[in-house]
């Protein structure tokens, strides 16, 4: 009986290790392919109509239409490659929703200015996104060299 309770627990131990490698087999490598960090301003609050955001993924989707279609930038925002394209930018409002931003992170960017860096990744051809902030409070005063 003791024969048998010890083989069985290397058994379970056997299959338990071979599911773990399976999984990281199967499991795509997730690969990064774009960030940027941007200061979400007070322009990136309203969109080209005038009308105020208050929901954190339209503002940061709003911030990429401002750098790159309406040339509204603050000095802290950075260029990407992945966001300069229409289609791309109506897809990053989907991509940070499903990242899953904590609803502290959303008041932030709703109701302040913050400084939050942004990126995606790929993984088995599947995008996602990464939001986390930088800095809360007053933006840089890029005009004076602070």
């Amino acid at each position: 009986m003791k024969f048998f309770r010890n083989t069985m627990k290397y058994l379970v131990a056997f299959c338990v290790f071979i599911s773990a490698v399976n999984a990281q087999q199967i499991q795509p490598s997730r690969r990064l392919i774009a960030t940027y960090q941007a200061r979400l301003s007070i322009n990136d609050h309203f969109n080209s109509k005038g009308i105020r955001l208050s929901d954190a993924f339209a503002i940061i989707r709003q911030d990429r239409a401002n750098f790159f279609t309406f040339g509204i930038r603050d000095c802290e925002d950075e260029f990407d490659i992945y966001f300069n394209s229409r289609s791309n930018r109506e897809v990053l409002q989907t991509l940070v929703q499903r990242a899953g931003l904590s609803q502290s992170l959303r008041r932030i960017i709703a109701n302040e200015t913050p400084l939050i860096q942004v990126s995606i990744y790929r993984s088995g051809g599947v995008d996602s996104a990464q939001v986390k902030l930088l800095a809360r409070g007053k933006p840089l005063d890029c005009e004076d060299g602070v």
